[in-house]
């Protein structure tokens, strides 16, 4: 028995004590104290050292913080280093730096949180819900300086990086409502709300607005995910890119409520704006496995008559991508150059793509094509359920390379149906000749009506509407985000019919969203 126990002192002795973690309060100066023990009693965040960033502990931010700052040390699973703004917290500066007012370079297993109790904000449950912690930039934009400024970089390789309930807001205020009088080429520099690559990684109820990127993801994202986000007045809202040497794989960009862009018109058609963009190289693949899903993009889409707006989901040269319950609605009389679902490929790089379940409505789109979907060659894809309405054309293909593996079960609605179908410069007039021109398609199923779709506001079908029950099941598909609707409504299994567009059934509920303080076109904030 005393051997034992000797045995086990000595275990104690080489192990040494626990460790317990550590949390510590900081502000920008020190207060009362100085003990790190509450917000009271904050330490000055110049205080911190390697010491203090170690597996486990949690820095805690206080009131306004004026200066940026890096992690200087990685958390390990189960044992995350955590970020937490206290309430009313803030980072508020004229410009962040390149690396960020939040530095994770190269960093793995760290949570940054805007709640102090991890209350969720962004978009939630389909509604705008603004956030306690805010990065902030004032000085940066149209009238005041033009330099980079990236609220959070995560960069060097992350891994496991979450952010998640933060604002990250005027990283460039570009106002420029009306591009025949504005031409202000900046702000297209290192500009972004999160920049980041590595992975996994998670970006998650955010609300961004003012910035050229709200999120980057750079060549070598992979496993990341970007969702429940509210994203306004930025170029690009999410991009995702990747290249052959570098691939971006398995990502999604799924839950986001993502509205107006034209605040970044110019006159010379400096920005070309987008809301979920994802690209590989032009003459490889680089990005493939990407989902796009259940988002809403809605709102001011362009005013240059050059077409500033390349598309609200822009999906280039990459495979197995896939977008779905996505409810694309623009402001009327808008100017978007390609469509607002487009997929581009040089030659047919585009492989084993989906599209299916989106519900695109038009209205009075005023563009060069004004396309519902349009497709830039796609060797094998896949199109169905899906409902497009008023548009100049209800898809485009730019030529005849796009091989539909299904074509199949779409409903289009517009007052006229002449010129809806586009390949090429051929146009084609009803449902029967757009079919057959197509390699592959057969549009079985499918629905072409002048009459109306009977949907409402918000392009959810109402009683009696043309699409219930008129698409085809798509639970082989394995999909399992697709087995339910935008709003979260089960679709059914086995084979009982789906219906056409993003919603699934008739009922009230649809996106609502607070638009408290935002005006239509753009700026939300000065300096």
């Amino acid at each position: 028995m005393m051997r034992r126990a000797f045995f086990l002192l000595l275990i104690m002795l080489f192990l040494g004590p626990c460790a317990k973690a550590a949390v510590i309060f900081v502000a920008q100066a020190s207060a009362g104290g100085n003990t790190g023990a509450n917000c009271a009693n904050a330490r000055a965040l110049s205080s911190l050292v390697a010491g203090d960033w170690v597996a486990g502990n949690a820095i805690h931010l206080c009131g306004t913080i004026t200066s940026s700052f890096s992690a200087q040390g990685n958390g390990s699973s189960g044992n995350v280093i955590s970020i937490i703004f206290e309430t009313g917290a803030n980072i508020t500066v004229a410009a962040c730096p390149t690396l960020g007012c939040i530095g994770l370079n190269g960093r793995s297993w760290i949570l940054v949180d805007g709640s102090p109790t991890a209350t969720p904000c962004g978009y939630v449950n389909q509604v705008d819900v603004n956030c306690n912690g805010v990065i902030q930039a004032t000085g940066n934009g149209t009238g005041g300086t033009n330099v980079d400024s990236v609220g959070v970089y995560a960069r060097g390789g992350t891994s496991n990086i979450e952010v998640r309930n933060l604002a990250i807001i005027n990283m460039y205020v570009h106002t420029c409502p009306n591009p025949a009088t504005c031409n202000d080429t900046g702000g297209n520099n290192n500009v972004y709300g999160v920049w980041a690559d590595g992975g996994p990684n998670n970006f998650h109820n955010l609300v961004c607005h003012d910035s050229y990127g709200c999120v980057k993801g750079e060549a070598g994202t992979n496993n990341t995910n970007v969702y429940n986000n509210h994203l306004y007045y930025a170029n690009w809202d999410v991009a995702i890119f990747g290249t052959t040497a570098t691939p971006a794989t398995t990502n999604t960009i799924h839950d986001n409520d993502m509205h107006d862009w034209c605040n970044w018109d110019t006159t010379s058609d400096t920005h070309h704006h987008d809301g979920a963009f994802s690209a590989g190289d032009n003459n490889g693949t680089g990005t493939d496995h990407l989902q796009v899903y259940n988002n809403y993009l809605h709102g001011c889409l362009s005013n240059c008559a050059a077409n500033c707006m390349t598309a609200p989901i822009y999906l280039n040269t990459m495979n197995h991508v896939s977008s779905y319950n996505n409810v694309i609605i623009p402001a009327t009389g808008q100017f978007d150059l390609n469509g607002l679902i487009f997929y581009m490929s040089f030659g047919t790089l585009n492989a084993n793509d989906l599209i299916a379940n989106n519900t695109v409505i038009c209205g009075t789109n005023a563009g060069s094509t004004g396309s519902g979907i349009s497709i830039r060659g796609d060797a094998s894809l896949t199109m169905q359920n899906n409902t497009v309405q008023g548009c100049n054309q209800f898809v485009h293909l730019d030529t005849g390379t796009t091989t539909f593996t299904s074509l199949t079960n779409n409903g289009y609605q517009d007052s006229a149906l002449t010129n809806r179908w586009q390949i090429g410069s051929t146009n084609f007039s009803s449902l029967a000749t757009w079919a057959a021109a197509t390699t592959g398609g057969t549009e079985a199923g499918s629905i072409a009506q002048t009459t109306s779709l009977n949907l409402n506001a918000n392009g959810r079908q109402l009683t009696g509407s043309a699409v219930i029950g008129a698409g085809t099941n798509l639970t082989s598909l394995g999909f399992t985000p697709l087995d339910s609707d935008a709003l979260g409504n089960a679709r059914p299994g086995g084979s009982t019919a789906w219906d056409i567009g993003a919603y699934f059934g008739t009922g009230l509920t649809v996106p609502t969203f607070f638009q408290s303080g935002i005006s239509s076109i753009g700026g939300a904030a000065g300096f």
